[in-house]
């Protein structure tokens, strides 16, 4: 679970860090020479989960957010299956089941993919009681539910979540006829998005300005062979025994338990309105998850965030959906054999008995690859087992006295068929030996703050310890920047990766701007020396490097001529095509010392003075204060990235901050003594906010309303009955008086 490590959880350090420190988590500094960090979904700046970041330290913190995930799951599940009028029997699988299937369970890790599809079912039970009681109390919980996925910190699987509610709500339209019900809970609905803007939009200008945005392409798509795992889920081997040779465990995990799985089938046999809306969003959700023509036709459609994604993560609302099927199955077997109804019944155990001979026959017929047939077949006997066990277990409820039994049996398979695969998944490890601050750690976090550091490791090591990097790996990064770092190898203008940027070691112009990215130091491990990705210093004067540190593990070598990133020069060249900056950049006379690429006319004249010098006070992820002295007018070069958000003040006065060098920053600075204030206040979380906060405001006001209506009602029909029983008891009592006379 690398990503786990070297992202997210380096990145929830940097939010909570901000939030102690009483600031907002709007930028990053500490990868991709500057980077938008709320933006970032994944940084989960308004997660519900960072509650626990305040009360405990944390390590323990992190524990918490990840375990709490598939009890929310369960919860939620259980509750909204009991709206559903099912048993507390089946109630208990869809929840067991739902909680640790295999989206759930090899996400977990991840505390934002499944924590944002936990709260499905919490949507789905508040429109279910609405529509049935018609309390303003559920729109207040479908209201809250929206805000509290899209906040999770994965947008496609909220994304997912909204569908899904919106399919279900226009269900209940049909099953119901109830337009005004359908009308209430669609407005919160909408006011839930509305609320997430403070979120919403700031991202969704990220991904504008990501290279994410235009890769439409077909993404861990499932080939058909792999629908064998939701009976086996390690039916072609599983990472955590290492020998997982196919596909990818995660991305690709449909599994939500044999015994689910089967009971799923049996209600089928139901034909409800429900048990059919519910089929259908399984295999909907399936076969959007499957290698075939419907998802490149999905693809071509170019949908943003859906287009661009993994496709197999929508297997969340098929889990979701066979759990519930499960639950109705259960619930219709008891009831069948209540009934003594055995014709779905034998059907059912002979299509059990099918599926799994016709696993046994594909491995056993040598269908399979050679190299998976051991790996199969010991992966089939469990689930064979266990469904086998299943079938016995509804036999014996047969018998009316073993009804209750076979029907604990069947949970404690649910439960154990769970469990062990979840628990086999989700490792555990000692809270000691996370981020451990080495000793190497504690040099470089001595070293001048004002430069970079060019390392061997990722966010794990330069986010984490706040040591600032020019690399960086996450989907969701600057284009520019991605642009930038791969026109190194050659000069040309390449398409940015789709999943990082990383400065080619051996790029033919990467020696002509180590400088100007304010790179001053360089960390080497000894064990890479002589390496192909090792940092090759030969192509670079022998006297530009100094070695300042070395034990027995590592080596930081200081670069004599790094610039800081701010630095000041006196001469500028305008040119808006992207080819030609890349062109002047790196030719061989231009000096990045003396002179910068503008994209803009500055509109300052030039001078040729000889003091520039500019100091930097305060360096902060969103803000930046310098004292710049000049003889003459300068341009104020920042190696940051350039970003829509970030003002300029000199001297209290705002000015223009001009994209420079293809996609860093530049300022024009007038001759004299200046105060410089560079700040991140991004429009888009300003528009945000104020949504927002409309959208809170907006949706108390009508549950308010909606409540005054609702007790006045009350308090009027209350009075109704008073008059009545007070005109009874009158009635009552004239009677008694005449029978008296």
């Amino acid at each position: 679970m690398p990503d786990v490590v070297t992202q997210i959880m380096p990145w929830r350090h940097l939010t909570i860090e901000s939030w102690k420190n009483l600031t907002i988590p709007l930028w990053n500094p500490y990868s991709f020479s500057g980077t938008p960090h709320l933006a970032n979904y994944q940084s989960a700046a308004f997660s519900i989960t960072n509650l626990f970041f305040f009360i405990f330290n944390f390590n323990n913190a992190w524990g918490l957010a990840v375990l709490i995930q598939p009890l929310l799951a369960g919860i939620f599940m259980f509750i909204f299956a009991r709206s559903l009028k099912i048993s507390v029997t089946g109630s208990l699988v869809a929840s067991i089941s739902f909680m640790f299937s295999g989206f759930i369970a090899t996400w977990m890790s991840w505390p934002t993919l499944s924590l944002a599809i936990s709260f499905l079912p919490l949507a789905l039970f508040s429109i279910e009681k609405y529509f049935e009681l018609k309390k303003p109390l559920f729109l207040l919980i479908l209201f809250i539910s929206i805000p509290l996925s899209f906040f999770s910190g994965h947008f496609q699987t909220s994304l997912y979540l909204l569908i899904f509610t919106v399919l279900f709500l226009f269900f209940k339209l049909i099953e119901t006829k109830n337009v005004n019900a359908f009308m209430h809970s669609f407005i919160f609905v909408i006011l839930g998005i509305l609320s997430s803007s403070i979120q919403l939009i700031p991202s969704i200008e990220l991904y504008q300005n990501a290279s994410r945005s235009l890769l439409f392409q077909k993404i861990n798509a499932i080939p058909f062979y792999h629908l064998a795992t939701i009976i086996s889920p390690d039916f072609y081997g599983n990472p955590v025994t290492r020998n997982n040779l196919l596909g990818h465990y995660i991305e690709w995990n449909m599994f939500t338990g044999v015994t689910t799985f089967f009971l799923s089938i049996y209600a089928i046999s139901l034909k409800s309105k429900k048990t059919i809306f519910f089929m259908l969003m399984a295999l909907l959700s399936l076969a959007l998850s499957l290698d075939t023509p419907i998802v490149d036709a999905f693809i071509n459609l170019k949908i943003p965030v859906l287009s661009t994604s993994s496709l197999s993560r929508i297997l969340c609302l098929f889990s979701f959906s066979i759990s519930i099927l499960a639950a109705y199955g259960i619930d219709k077997i008891k009831n069948d054999l209540e009934l003594k109804n055995y014709k779905i019944l034998t059907f059912w155990i002979i299509s059990i008995l099918v599926l799994i001979s016709i696993l046994w026959i594909y491995v056993l017929g040598k269908f399979i690859n050679p190299d998976f047939t051991l790996i199969a077949k010991r992966n089939l006997i469990l689930p064979s087992v266990l469904s086998f066990g299943l079938i016995f277990s509804v036999l014996i409820g047969i018998k009316k006295e073993l009804l209750k039994v076979a029907f604990i049996i069947v949970i404690l398979f649910v439960i154990f068929d769970m469990l062990r695969f979840a628990t086999k998944w989700q490792p555990f490890e000692s809270k000691e030996l996370a981020y451990i601050e080495a000793p190497i750690i504690k040099e470089l976090k001595k070293l001048d703050k004002n430069y970079r550091i060019f390392t061997p490791f990722g966010e794990e090591g330069s986010v984490y310890f706040n040591l600032q990097s020019t690399e960086g790996y996450d989907p969701l990064y600057i284009k520019r920047y991605g642009e930038f770092s791969k026109s190194l190898s050659e000069g040309k203008l390449i398409d940015a990766d789709r999943l990082g940027a990383y400065l080619p070691r051996e790029g033919k112009y990467f020696p002509k701007i180590i400088d100007s990215l304010g790179i001053k130091y360089i960390l080497q491990k000894k064990s890479d020396i002589g390496k192909s990705w090792a940092f090759n210093f030969n192509s670079y004067p022998k006297n530009k490097f100094k070695l300042i540190y070395s034990d027995n593990d590592f080596q930081i070598f200081k670069n004599l001529e790094a610039l800081p990133k701010a630095y000041l020069v006196g001469e500028y060249v305008i040119e808006t095509d992207s080819q030609r900056i890349l062109d002047k950049m790196f030719d061989e006379n231009f000096d990045f010392k003396k002179s910068v690429v503008l994209e803009k006319d500055p509109k300052i004249k030039m001078g040729e003075g000889s003091l520039r010098k500019a100091e930097i006070i305060e360096y902060s992820p969103s803000k930046i204060l310098l004292n710049v002295n000049l003889s003459d007018n300068s341009i104020l070069v920042i190696s940051d990235n350039y970003y829509p958000g970030w003002i300029a003040k000199v001297n209290g006065n705002e000015t223009e901050i001009i994209r420079a060098n293809y996609t860093f920053r530049a300022v024009p600075i007038p001759a004299g003594k200046n105060n410089v204030e560079i700040i991140y206040k991004p429009l888009s979380f300003k528009m945000g906010t104020v949504i927002s906060i409309v959208s809170i405001t907006t949706a108390i006001l009508i549950l308010v309303i909606k409540w005054y209506n609702l007790h006045a009602w009350i308090l009027d029909k209350l009075k109704t009955a008073k008059l009545a029983i007070k005109s009874s008891a009158k009635n009552v009592n004239g009677k008694q008086t005449k029978k008296k006379r």
